[in-house]
């Protein structure tokens, strides 16, 4: 697993990764049918942080799939996600201790 700083082509891939770990989390909070997830604004977002220089966003890789993210600025964090199946005990462990 690398750690590297994303770019604007990994757009659609952030979107996905945190599209999936929201339905699998919030689903029951949030139904699809009612409050579909905001997919255009998402990216949107994704877009401007990725562009803003004052904004460090950087995603865990492994065999060229993004498995997971964090934002920050400053001092402050923004985002934080791993892929869905990386959610898996041993998995996670991995993913935290290379951040």
């Amino acid at each position: 697993m690398i750690l590297r700083p994303a770019t604007v082509a990994d757009l659609t891939c952030l979107v996905n990764v945190q599209q999936q770990g929201a339905l699998a989390a919030l689903a029951h909070i949030f139904p699809q049918d009612t409050t579909p997830f905001p997919r255009r604004d998402i990216s949107a977002r994704w877009e401007r942080e990725l562009t803003d220089p004052t904004t460090q966003v950087l995603v865990a890789e492994e065999e060229s799939r993004i498995r997971g993210f964090a934002a920050t600025r400053s001092d402050q964090l923004l985002h934080f996600g791993t892929a869905v199946d990386s959610w898996a005990p041993a998995s996670r462990r991995r993913c935290m201790t290379r951040y």
